[in-house]
């Protein structure tokens, strides 16, 4: 995802000096199993706390969050906790088989904003915009 503000300056960039910029290591990555708050972390994934920082490169123009929300049911629900007062829902949909699991849909917040029918589909990236 990218993260920008309302004027869509980019709000992963770590070399920019803009007050509203996110702070990694406030982040935490959390899963909805069982009615419980599950932290992600896995101390030996090159992505420990369920997430990683991409920069651009020629396919995108600003730095990516790519994260890890569970897929462990067809609809999953995982919070994106920026700090302790601003939280974001992502409720993903996927489809699996016997070998793979696909995201066919992603909500931001309980709106959807990403996947088969939505109008800003794009199926080769999972790509969807967070405005900070």
């Amino acid at each position: 995802m990218y993260v920008t503000d309302k004027d869509g300056n980019d709000l992963l960039n770590p070399e920019s000096k803009n007050d509203k910029n996110v702070d990694l290591n406030k982040l935490t990555l959390t899963y909805l199993i069982n009615n419980k708050e599950i932290v992600y972390y896995k101390k030996d994934s090159d992505a420990p706390n369920g997430f990683m920082l991409l920069p651009p490169n020629a396919d995108y123009n600003k730095y990516i969050l790519r994260i890890f929300p569970n897929a462990t049911y067809d609809k999953s629900i995982s919070y994106l906790k920026w700090d302790i007062s601003n939280v974001d829902t992502i409720s993903i949909e996927t489809n699996k088989t016997n070998s793979s699991t696909i995201c066919v849909g992603v909500e931001l917040n309980g709106k959807k904003v990403w996947g088969v029918g939505h109008q800003n589909e794009d199926k080769d990236r999972r790509l969807i915009t967070i405005i900070k």
